[in-house]
């Protein structure tokens, strides 16, 4: 047989993953936390009103 030098690419499933090793924690830093709830904020401001807007099956004369 041959011997290989490559690292094996089956993963062990035996070992426990844990989140916190998976978690990158200078994503969660304010620089990117302001924009996405600036975006939050837009896009349910936005569906807000689109609902709270009256349409054919519901005029605004009622």
């Amino acid at each position: 047989m041959q011997k290989t030098y490559r690292k094996n690419g089956i993963p062990d499933l035996r070992r426990r993953t844990h989140y916190w090793d998976e978690i990158d924690l200078k994503y969660l830093a304010m620089r990117y936390f302001i924009p996405v709830l600036i975006m939050i904020t837009i896009l349910m401001i936005g569906v807000m009103m689109v609902a709270a807007t009256p349409n054919s099956n519901f005029p605004a004369t009622i």
